[in-house]
């Protein structure tokens, strides 16, 4: 999948560094919430238009206790 691939090129790269992301167009936040899970090393900002969206991202990180880790930022100037 996406995510396993990402967590491989990503320790292969980082080993226990820290590591920044950014995710424009967060939806549900599924893709930074299983890499938050996997990888303790990251922290992630995403962005997106819909309120709602984020909504459900900070409860899908609440739900996998990484909402520490994740900026949920709402933002339209990306998209234009």
């Amino acid at each position: 999948t996406l995510v396993e691939v990402a967590v491989t090129k990503l320790k292969q790269l980082f080993g226990e560094e820290k590591i920044a992301m950014l995710e424009i167009g967060s939806g549900s936040g599924a893709i930074p919430v299983s890499l938050l899970k996997l990888l303790p090393n990251l922290h992630a900002v995403s962005l997106d238009v819909n309120k709602l969206a984020l909504v459900v991202a900070r409860e899908n990180a609440v739900l996998h206790r990484v909402e520490c880790r994740l900026d949920l930022v709402e933002e339209s100037q990306w998209f234009r």
